[in-house]
């Protein structure tokens, strides 16, 4: 499996690594117990990766199916075996789950495939991701559209952050985060369920890649979090998840405050972040002077499996609903 996906994708992973690509390979892999591989005369030439978790859409917590690492061996590749791969998906016992997907950008030239079924794009995502940070001159190029009017702007001294909040490094969450969940995700309809366990494996497990996980604490009790991955060969950090409970800005300003002093110090020229529409942490990403780089990133609801929860379609579909979907919900950020 690593040497088709490793001969498939100039890069794989696209970021750097602690450990080997096999070991991480092994923690991706963790996430599933399915995974398809496709073989021609014994010989393993074709491999799509599942990569499960919970997403809580409404009131309603749903198993979900995130396409994962899809690959050809490239001299196989032009003959219709991806096609064979999908069909072997399909043809498997039917599940109620729900698959949201988000190809990244350098993988889709190669292995993009069509999602079938009855798909929901999320058109009130006209600008899902784009977050952007420069950390040297905040000079912005021409053609770029900006996040906020505050975006050329400096810091107008302290933003508040209360006396007795500290920020500190993460290197296990307990019931503790459970707790933030329980109070931060009623702000969102629809969203990744942050638990302990999956906030371990993803992470917090060494074999994810080089990520940093920093939580904020106030008296004994988390009150938010902040994971971001080290610079890739072009400098660009990533923003991979910021979740804390609401009404608290102060709260998110320290957490970003100290990733942007962390990509800095790896020596990153830039930290990139989704967020969707109307996010309820937009004005605290302005005021530290992220700006909008106007890509957008299409994200899709496929619904075909999912039989026995049919208001989720409804609750998706809603110009309304408040979408928490970050990069790190994505195996390839």
């Amino acid at each position: 499996m690593l040497a088709v996906v490793s001969e498939s994708f100039d890069r794989w992973p696209a970021f750097p690594l602690r450990t080997t690509q096999l070991e991480h390979l092994r923690w991706k892999l963790e996430s599933s117990e399915t995974h398809v591989v496709l073989l021609v005369d014994d010989e393993l030439v074709g491999v799509s990766c599942s990569w499960n978790s919970d997403a809580k859409v409404g009131t309603a917590v749903l198993p979900v199916y995130n396409g994962a690492d899809m690959a050809i061996a490239p001299r196989f590749q032009g003959r219709g075996l991806g096609s064979r791969l999908e069909a072997t998906w399909d043809s498997g016992e039917s599940r109620n789950y729900l698959t949201i997907d988000a190809i990244a950008s350098s993988a889709a030239a190669r292995h993009l495939y069509p999602i079938d079924g009855p798909v929901i794009a999320a058109e009130a995502w006209s600008r899902p991701i784009g977050v952007r940070r420069t950390l040297g001159s905040l000079a912005v190029g021409a053609g770029r559209r900006s996040f906020g009017r505050h975006i050329a702007r400096r810091l107008p001294g302290s933003v508040g952050t209360a006396p007795h909040l500290k920020v500190r490094a993460v290197t296990r969450f307990g019931a503790e985060v459970d707790e933030l969940w329980e109070q931060a995700s009623t702000a969102f309809d629809v969203l990744w369920v942050r638990r302990a366990a999956w906030l371990n494996w993803r992470y917090l497990d060494v074999r994810s890649g080089i990520i940093s996980v920093w939580g904020a604490w106030s008296e004994g009790t988390l009150l938010g979090y902040l994971a971001v991955r080290g610079p890739n060969d072009n400098g660009v950090a990533k923003l991979l998840d910021i979740f804390a409970v609401p009404e608290r800005p102060d709260v998110l300003a320290a957490l970003l405050e100290r990733a942007i002093h962390q990509a800095r110090s790896e020596k990153a020229v830039r930290i990139d972040a989704w967020l969707a529409p109307g996010h309820p942490y937009a004005a605290a990403l302005q005021r530290a002077r992220f700006f909008d780089t106007g890509v957008d990133q299409p994200v899709h609801f496929d619904l075909s499996k999912l039989e026995e929860t049919p208001e989720a379609a409804t609750i998706l579909s809603e110009p309304g609903t408040s979408f928490h979907i970050a990069l790190g919900d994505f195996d390839w950020a």
